[in-house]
């Protein structure tokens, strides 16, 4: 098995069709076809099944697909540890982050850290929740800021930060929503507005399809694929909509927005640093966690709470 077969098909997978993986790679459908076709010859199993326009992966094609993210992201690990070994050399920090985290918390992280070292090379991701922990996992990124860490897989949380969940409005539905008293006109009104939503696969998504269903209720879903995008459309009286005080603090603060309130909400949840579990942090990893601790942006894992995170 070549690093080429490998990549394609990543590609693929990650891209759903041939022609995409194809403008991926930037070379030609041909290519891509070649490389799949020997890849198969050399495994002896069927990898992919055709499905309307795309590919399907095939259980052995799941499997091989899972062994070549692990490979590729392990080979693009050694490549930055061992550059940074050498001497003078710019040591690299890979990291992916949920939506939020991402455009609202890592930047002012980020520039706190390299004032601190300016030598660091830094590689961000920005994707939803199960994106980034396949990166992790994978050895594409070196850690993650997300929710909790999805149970029965090798990744913990060395450090966390408390934030809380609010069900929002802004605009022209201020006035509509502060003028409700009686609950049930509440949840019918609720019922009745359009909620704006994250991408499934979204820790985002997956509190606020929570929320709905503790509700009763069936409103109109507008996905979007961006928290920063939701607090916008939000602000806009486009709907309503479920996001961190992180995200949100300002606008609170000016107005533009008001908490709903409604029974389950908030709803308490903390930001992750995870890393995988077992491994012993590099340099620049450990640098990056200490400063976070250092500067108050995150209080480290108690040793209970790991345990109970690990039941």
């Amino acid at each position: 098995m070549t690093l080429n077969q490998m990549k394609t098909l990543v590609a693929v997978v990650e891209s759903g069709s041939i022609t995409a993986a194809a403008k991926r790679l930037f070379v030609t459908q041909a290519a891509v076809s070649t490389a799949l076709a020997s890849l198969k010859g050399e495994v002896g199993v069927e990898l992919f099944v055709r499905e309307g326009r795309g590919v399907r992966l095939t259980e052995a094609g799941s499997t091989l697909y899972d062994y070549a993210k692990k490979i590729l992201g392990l080979m693009e690990e050694a490549v930055n540890v061992t550059r940074g070994s050498g001497e003078g050399a710019k040591r690299v920090l890979r990291i992916a982050a949920v939506t939020t985290a991402g455009e609202v918390l890592l930047p002012k992280w980020l520039d706190s850290f390299l004032e601190l070292d300016s030598q660091v090379e830094i590689k961000v991701e920005v994707s939803n929740r199960s994106r980034v922990f396949d990166l992790l996992e994978s050895h594409f990124v070196d850690l993650a800021i997300a929710g909790s860490p999805p149970p029965n897989r090798p990744l913990e949380s060395r450090a966390i930060r408390d934030h809380k969940l609010f069900l929002l409005v802004g605009g022209h539905r201020l006035t509509q929503f502060e003028a409700l008293t009686d609950t049930n006109e509440l949840i019918e009104v609720l019922s009745a507005t359009p909620w704006l939503v994250r991408e499934e696969g979204s820790g985002t998504r997956s509190n606020c399809d929570e929320l709905i269903a503790r509700l009763k209720i069936e409103p109109q879903l507008l996905t979007l694929s961006s928290n920063v995008a939701i607090k916008e459309a939000c602000l806009l009286g486009v709907g309503v909509a479920l996001l961190s005080i992180d995200n949100i603090s300002e606008e609170l603060l000016a107005g533009r927005l008001a908490k709903i309130d409604v029974a389950s909400t908030p709803i308490e949840k903390s930001w992750n640093v995870v890393v995988r579990s077992g491994e012993r942090l590099n340099d620049v990893v450990a640098a990056f966690l200490e400063h976070l601790v250092l500067a108050g942006y995150v209080r480290p894992v108690t040793a209970v709470e790991r345990r109970l995170r690990a039941l």
